[in-house]
């Protein structure tokens, strides 16, 4: 066994990322004294699960971040034919991305309830599949945060490569706000904690460069939680992968023009955005939709079956989307978020309009800055709730 693969190997795996866990776990609850053995219960049913929940020895660690399934409510859970990774049970399917799978899966001996993300088998020998999990690893080791999604395990050593993080029971930001009524203070919360969460990475010199509605999860008391870093970048080390861009409406026109323009108000602008979207549900700049640049291309191209045109120059339509897309960002006026919502209060308009402002130099220069902005908003309308 080589030194890279003894270094990651199960045995070495688990402790060495178990032990930098715990020390950042303690680094950032301060004040904290020797570990409270406590119980621990049944997410779903409630009934007592601390025997199995203590069984891997990190119960206290991850106590406020995992949840739990008895062995009978998992079984009900668990479908006919259940697949099983590691000491994992697939119980359902999240979402998909690029490289990669999600489920809601059950860890067995713990019964600890977890996100699972996969490498998906088409990609598993694609290059660069495994370096962008590798990297992943490694920023998330460093990262524990309460606004940060929290990694519990891995594996890097053998196929299929998966990574494992806490489960986030409500979701989305984009997915809740579709089913739920929430008000815009309460959105303003919620993106008061995802800047400090990028606060807290930006410190560290890691860029999320994905930061978008739905990478933004919600806990059971509909705290927010940043999510998927396969994207990050730590500017402190050298070298960028390549395609490590996340969604295009959500970049800076200095993104569009250069790949490899990297910087943390990168992260700022992006939050802007998504804030601006989740209270419209549009972006701040016009742009032809997926479906009408799909038509204008069949109209160009004049196919006898449209569908398997489609299908083979899905390439060319991807590229063409972008380039769409990039012009849009790069040269359309932002459209004040007073278009759409004359309810906005002029104030946090003012903070909305700036967050996405076209030109770098009008935009708040960091996470704080905006997170210091929406504070300040929300205690002048707390208090003006209370004068009335």
């Amino acid at each position: 066994m080589d030194q890279r693969m003894a270094k990651h190997s199960p045995r070495a795996r688990d402790v060495n990322h178990s032990n930098v866990l715990q020390r950042e776990h303690r680094a950032v609850e301060e004040g904290t004294g020797s570990a409270v053995t406590r119980d621990f219960y049944c997410h779903r049913c409630s009934c007592k699960v601390t025997e199995y929940a203590h069984a891997d020895g990190r119960a206290e660690e991850l106590a406020d971040v995992a949840l739990y399934l008895c062995r009978t409510c998992a079984a009900e859970a668990q479908r006919k034919g259940t697949e099983t990774v590691g000491e994992y049970r697939i119980l359902q399917r999240l979402g998909r991305g690029g490289i990669s799978v999600v489920y809601k899966a059950w860890h067995a001996p713990t019964c600890r309830l977890v996100a699972l993300k996969k490498v998906v088998p088409e990609s598993s020998s694609r290059e660069g599949a495994e370096e962008v999990f590798q990297k992943e690893v490694k920023v998330m080791q460093t990262l524990i945060h309460p606004h940060i999604v929290r990694l519990i395990d891995y594996r890097m050593v053998e196929k299929p490569y998966y990574l494992v993080y806490e489960y986030l029971p409500n979701g989305d930001l984009y997915t809740y706000v579709q089913k739920h009524t929430v008000s815009v203070t309460d959105i303003c919360r919620i993106f008061c904690q995802v800047l400090e969460g990028l606060e807290y990475m930006h410190r560290k010199g890691i860029v999320h460069r994905d930061v978008k509605p739905h990478n933004i999860l919600l806990t059971l008391d509909k705290k927010a939680k940043l999510g998927d870093f396969s994207c990050v970048k730590n500017l402190h080390e050298d070298g960028i992968l390549k395609g490590d861009h996340g969604g295009l409406p959500f970049l800076t026109p200095e993104e569009i023009l250069n790949h490899d323009y990297v910087k943390s108000s990168t992260d700022v602008y992006a939050v802007g955005v998504s804030l601006y979207y989740i209270l419209t549900d549009t972006f701040p700049f016009h742009f032809a939709s997926p479906e009408e640049i799909i038509k204008a291309f069949l109209i160009k191209k004049k196919p006898k079956d449209p569908i398997d045109m489609v299908l083979q120059h899905k390439k060319e339509l991807e590229s063409e989307l972008r380039r769409v897309i990039g012009n849009s960002i790069l040269r359309e006026d932002r459209i004040l978020i007073q278009s759409y919502r004359k309810d906005i209060p002029a104030t946090l308009a003012a903070i909305i309009d700036k967050s996405v402002a076209k030109n770098e130099e009008n935009r708040f220069k960091s996470a704080q800055e905006m997170r210091e902005a929406l504070v300040l908003y929300l205690t002048d309308e707390c208090a003006s709730m209370k004068r009335s």
